[in-house]
């Protein structure tokens, strides 16, 4: 599968996965404990080098690679450059 960024064109080939509901719920359980990933007034929402070592330890954990890395990448914080 290819995803295309519309703003720069650069196009990445992405790998499909099956999540399973199982899985899904586990995601949303870890995701939960790390609110400096989505809570923009927690005191950590711009800390980046924390939110990819919380996005690392998500993928151990769900015995992933690399995904949250990319999403980190690809989607800075609101307000940082």
């Amino acid at each position: 599968m290819e995803r295309c960024d519309w703003l720069t064109g650069q196009c990445l080939q992405t790998s499909t996965m099956e999540w399973t509901d199982e899985k899904t719920l586990h995601l949303i359980e870890i995701f939960k404990e790390y609110k400096c990933l989505y809570d923009i007034s927690h005191i950590e929402f711009k800390n980046r080098a924390l939110k990819k070592v919380k996005a690392e330890k998500m993928a151990v954990e769900l015995q992933t690679t690399g995904i949250f890395q990319r999403i980190l990448d690809t989607h800075p914080p609101i307000g940082v450059k």
